[in-house]
């Protein structure tokens, strides 16, 4: 096979351009590869949309168990939370004056006030 492709570079160099060449013999070997991660990756989403709710519930989970080591998280006891119904008694729905102090904070480089990894994007007027 690599012998085939090598012959069908030495005859294409005399025809095409030498970066027409390389793009085609780079696609002869991700197309293989492109191919596989699509259909593994098309298996993954229709087995999420088989089961949409149980993945929307481990998202959720997993968000909590992520968000239990902030300053936020901490407040509002995120370790012990283990049902929707739970989170909504313990988590008050909030607008974005409660969060602005912590966001000023977060732009100042503190980090684990409302997620557990560090912030380095924020959108200012």
């Amino acid at each position: 096979m690599l012998c085939r492709i090598v012959s069908e570079l030495q005859s294409s160099l005399r025809f095409f351009g030498t970066t027409f060449v390389l793009c085609c013999l780079h696609m002869k070997l991700l197309s293989p590869a492109i191919s596989t991660f699509a259909r593994l990756r098309l298996w993954s989403v229709e087995k999420w949309m088989e089961n949409a709710t149980a993945v929307q519930h481990q998202v959720w989970q997993d968000l909590i168990s992520a968000g239990q080591y902030t300053e936020y998280g901490r407040k509002y006891n995120f370790s012990s939370i283990q049902s929707l119904s739970e989170f909504k008694k313990l988590v008050p729905v909030s607008e974005y004056e409660v969060f602005k102090p912590m966001i000023e904070r977060m732009m100042q480089g503190e980090d684990n006030l409302l997620w557990n990894t560090p912030v380095s994007w924020f959108y200012t007027q």
